[in-house]
C-alpha cells in the first residue's frame, strides 16, 4: 500500500524514461504525488466534477512547500467539495469575475516576465490592441472557438496567413496560461490546427502589375503615395525607405547608413528626378520625409496595404515583392548581376568572402545607370 508521507515522498526518484510519473495514495482516492523528470515533486488531487467526462486536476502545492500532512487534509477537503458541487461553484465564481482584458493584462505582466521585450510587445499588440477591442469585456469562461477563429481568419483574409500565425500562437499560449491558472477547464483552441506557414517568398510582380499598383496609390495621401512610389523605384527595404531623413541625401545620392541596413553595410542609391518628384517635404525638426507624427516614420502598413489591394483588384502581393521584382526585371533589362546586387546592398558573388576584401568598388556610375533605367519604366504611368 502507498501512504504519501514526508518520508515516502523524499524517497521517490524522478522517472528516467518519461516526462513525469504519478503515484496515488491508497487512503484518499484522487490524492497523489506528481514527480517530473527534473525532480520536481508536487501534491495533486484529481477527480471528475459532476456531469464531466474528463477528470479535473488541482495542484495542491510543491512538496518542498507543503507537508504531506497538510496536503492530505487539503485533498480530503477537495474530495468533499467535488462531491457537493462546491468546488465547481467556486470555480465558476472565480471565472465569471475575470474579463479577457484583465486576464490578458495579468498574463503579460506575470506569464511573460521572462520573455524578451520584443516578444512582449508583439503579444500585447495581439491580445490588448487587437483581440481585446472585440472581446475584452467577455468573461474568460465565455470565450469560444468560433470567436477566436473568426479573429484569426479575419486577419488571414485582411492581411495574410503570415500575419495570422503569430496571433494564433499568442492566443494559444494565453489560453493555456488560463488553464494552468485554473481560470479555464480547457483551451477552446485545443486540437485546432494552426494556420499553415506562408510559402516561400518567390512572387515576382509583372511590370504591368507594378504599374497598376503605382496607379492605385493615387487614392492615398501624399505621404503614403510618395512612400510606395519611392519604394517601387529604389527597390530598398520598407524600413529603409520609411526612415529616410534629409541628412542622408547629398546631391543625387541617398546614402543609407549602416545602422539602418539589414547587413550592417551602408548603401548608396541614386535619386533620379522621378524619385525626387515623389519626396514630400521633410519635417523641419527631425528631417523625416515619410512621417505623420513628425517624430517617427510612417506605420500601419497593413491597413494601407488592405486599401491598395482592394483598389488594384488583386491581393496576392506584399511590399517585399517590389524588391524581388526590381531585381528580376533589371536582370531582364540587361543589367549585370553584380550591379543589381550593389543597388540592393546584397553582399554576394563578386563582393562576398575573400573577393569582397579586395573588391571595394562601389560601381557608382553603373548604379546610376541601373536606377535610371528602372525609373524610366514608370515615367509615363
Amino acid at each position: 500500500m502507498t501512504n504519501l508521507t514526508n518520508r515516502y515522498v523524499a524517497s521517490v526518484k524522478p522517472p528516467s524514461h518519461k516526462r513525469y510519473a504519478r503515484i496515488w495514495d491508497d487512503k484518499i482516492k484522487g490524492f497523489g504525488l506528481r514527480v517530473t523528470a527534473s525532480g520536481v515533486k508536487s501534491f495533486i488531487y484529481e477527480s471528475r466534477l459532476p456531469g464531466s467526462k474528463k477528470p479535473k486536476q488541482v495542484l495542491i502545492g510543491r512538496a518542498e512547500e507543503v507537508s504531506a500532512e497538510r496536503a492530505r487534509k487539503r485533498a480530503a477537503q477537495l474530495a468533499q467539495e467535488f462531491r457537493s458541487g462546491e468546488f465547481e461553484r467556486q470555480l465558476r465564481s472565480s471565472q465569471q469575475s475575470v474579463t479577457m482584458r484583465a486576464a490578458a493584462t495579468r498574463y503579460i505582466e506575470i506569464g511573460l516576465r521572462e520573455k524578451s521585450l520584443e516578444h512582449v510587445k508583439n503579444v500585447r499588440r495581439h491580445l490588448i490592441s487587437e483581440f481585446s477591442l472585440l472581446h475584452g469585456d467577455t468573461y474568460v469562461q465565455d470565450l469560444n472557438r468560433a470567436q477566436l477563429m473568426q479573429f484569426i481568419n479575419d486577419v488571414k483574409a485582411r492581411v495574410s496567413t503570415k500575419a495570422s500565425l503569430p496571433r494564433f500562437r499568442s492566443l494559444t499560449a494565453f489560453l493555456n496560461y488560463l488553464v494552468n491558472e485554473g481560470l479555464l477547464d480547457s483551451s477552446p483552441l485545443a486540437g485546432v490546427k494552426p494556420p499553415s506557414p506562408p510559402p516561400s517568398r518567390d512572387r515576382v510582380l509583372s511590370i504591368q502589375e507594378i504599374r497598376d499598383i503605382w496607379a492605385a496609390t493615387a487614392i492615398l495621401g501624399d505621404t503614403w503615395k510618395g512612400f510606395f512610389r519611392v519604394l517601387i523605384l529604389t527597390g530598398q527595404r520598407r524600413s529603409e525607405v520609411a526612415g529616410l531623413v534629409r541628412s542622408e541625401i547629398e546631391g543625387n545620392w541617398w546614402t543609407i547608413p549602416s545602422r539602418r541596413t539589414k547587413n550592417g553595410q551602408p548603401n548608396k542609391v541614386f535619386f533620379t528626378p522621378i524619385m525626387k518628384k515623389y519626396l514630400p517635404e521633410p519635417n523641419d525638426e527631425t528631417g523625416l520625409y515619410f512621417t505623420h507624427t513628425g517624430t517617427t516614420p510612417v506605420s500601419g502598413f497593413s491597413n494601407v496595404l488592405h486599401r491598395l489591394r482592394i483598389e488594384v483588384g488583386f491581393s496576392n502581393w506584399t511590399i517585399h515583392d517590389f524588391r524581388r521584382s526590381f531585381s528580376t526585371h533589371l536582370h531582364e533589362l540587361g543589367q549585370p548581376p553584380h550591379i543589381i546586387e550593389a543597388c540592393l546592398n546584397h553582399v554576394s558573388g563578386a563582393k562576398s568572402g575573400v573577393a569582397g576584401i579586395y573588391n571595394r568598388a562601389e560601381y557608382l556610375a553603373q548604379r546610376e545607370a541601373a536606377f535610371a533605367q528602372w525609373s524610366s519604366v514608370f515615367e509615363n504611368v
